[in-house]
């Protein structure tokens, strides 16, 4: 297996993705299997509203860049055939000329996967999240034991600013899901209550305060 590095047009990485993989489906159909797997390393930022829906945005997580993994390669180079497929893609500029060795790839790929995906809430009220994540880092940051390091890491990437009257809550969606495990098990609630500012931050702040017990 080898991997090696596509550069494309910055903002084009998840279609170029699609437009490789639907140029394999038709290869494959015509009994060339290249057993290629495509990375764009998505992620996304989901916006709550109170609405009757949440809208993702996905983007990827190495901008300017996607990946494709090939069963076999030649030399450390991509086979010319399978290279005119790839560079013959709209929005695609450049391929990197060598593979990226295993251990590179796994080392890159596990920092990448760290960047998780969000959740976004603005909101106008008073919210207590901020002062709840400012109390349970003091009070984290005196323990050393495992499970308060990886509270204190989740709780390190909420992040909240505030403009004027209005805060954006930034919070890692891992967060947002042990939410709705707790408050709606069954997934019965309306997306518009459960993605309502109002409603959701308190719960998520009850959740923090849950995982710290």
């Amino acid at each position: 297996m080898q991997t090696f590095a596509v550069q494309v047009r910055t903002g084009s990485e998840v279609q170029v993705k699609y437009r490789i993989e639907d140029m394999l489906r038709r290869q494959t159909a015509a009994g060339n299997d290249y057993a290629i797997v495509v990375h764009a390393m998505e992620t996304f930022t989901q916006r709550f509203n109170g609405k009757d829906e949440a809208p993702k945005q996905i983007t990827p997580k190495v901008p300017g860049y996607i990946f494709v993994t090939i069963k076999d390669g030649l030399d450390q180079q991509m086979k010319p055939e399978i290279w005119h497929l790839i560079k013959n893609i709209p929005s695609v500029l450049r391929i990197l000329n060598h593979a990226i060795s295993e251990a590179e790839w796994i080392s890159f790929a596990d920092v990448v996967c760290e960047i998780a995906p969000v959740i976004e809430i603005n909101s106008s009220n008073n919210s207590r999240l901020k002062e709840i994540v400012r109390q349970m880092l003091t009070f984290l940051h005196k323990r050393n034991e495992e499970k308060a390091k990886q509270l204190v890491h989740l709780l390190e990437a909420i992040v909240i600013k505030t403009k004027a009257t209005m805060t954006t809550y930034t919070i890692p969606f891992s967060l947002f899901k042990k939410t709705r495990e707790r408050i709606d098990p069954d997934r019965r609630m309306e997306i518009s209550r459960l993605t309502d500012q109002r409603f959701i931050l308190p719960e998520i702040g009850k959740t923090l305060m849950s995982l710290a017990m």
